[in-house]
C-alpha cells in the first residue's frame, strides 16, 4: 500500500476509535472509502462526515526526510446544520482527538492514539519504506460552504524517513 493511503486509514482508524461522535458519522479514507462500513457505494457522500486525504510525499531541503499532508475535513448539510452546532461538535472532537496523538509524539508519552498509528502503519508499510520522523500541524482549512455543505478541515503533516533515500 502507498504510504499516503496508510496514513489515511491510520489517521480514519484513530478517529473513529478514539474520538466521541455523534451517531452516523462517515469516516472516509480518500483511498480506501470502502475501508468504513457506513460508505455506501450507491450514495458515496454521506453527511455529516469526516474524510481523511493525503498528500503525496515530498522532501524537505535535505532531500532525504519525506513529509505528507493530511487533511482532515469535516463536514454537515447546511441544511441540516443551519447554526453550525453539529459540524463544531465534531470539529472539536477530532482535533482533541489529534492533539492527543500530536502530545503523545511530541511528549515521547505514547498511549492509544500514538500506538494505533504506528500498529497501522506497521501493517501496510514496510518498515524500511517508513520511519517515523515525527507529526507537525500544516494550514488549516479555514470553515466554508460548499454546493449545501459546512467544510472544516486540519492538516496535520506527517514527517518520515526511508531506508532507501
Amino acid at each position: 500500500m502507498n504510504i499516503p493511503a496508510s496514513i489515511e486509514l491510520a489517521i480514519s482508524k484513530i478517529i473513529r476509535e478514539q474520538s466521541n461522535l455523534p451517531d452516523g458519522v462517515t469516516i472516509r479514507a480518500w483511498q480506501s472509502v470502502d475501508a468504513d462500513a457506513t460508505w455506501d457505494s450507491d450514495q458515496d457522500r454521506t453527511f455529516p462526515m469526516i474524510e481523511t486525504r493525503c498528500s503525496p510525499p515530498r522532501t524537505d531541503e535535505n532531500q532525504a526526510t519525506l513529509s505528507v499532508d493530511c487533511a482532515i475535513l469535516i463536514g454537515t448539510m447546511t441544511a441540516d446544520d443551519k447554526n453550525h452546532a453539529i459540524i463544531s461538535d465534531i470539529y472539536s472532537e477530532v482535533q482533541d482527538t489529534i492533539d492527543r496523538l500530536y502530545s503523545q509524539f511530541r511528549l515521547q508519552s505514547f498511549s492509544t492514539e500514538y500506538n494505533q498509528f504506528v500498529s497501522v502503519m506497521s501493517e501496510n508499510v514496510a518498515a524500511s519504506k517508513f520511519r517515523l520522523g515525527g507529526f507537525s500541524y500544516g494550514d488549516p482549512q479555514v470553515p466554508f460552504e460548499d454546493r449545501g455543505a459546512n467544510m472544516i478541515g486540519i492538516t496535520l503533516t506527517i514527517h518520515y524517513a526511508r531506508d532507501d533515500f
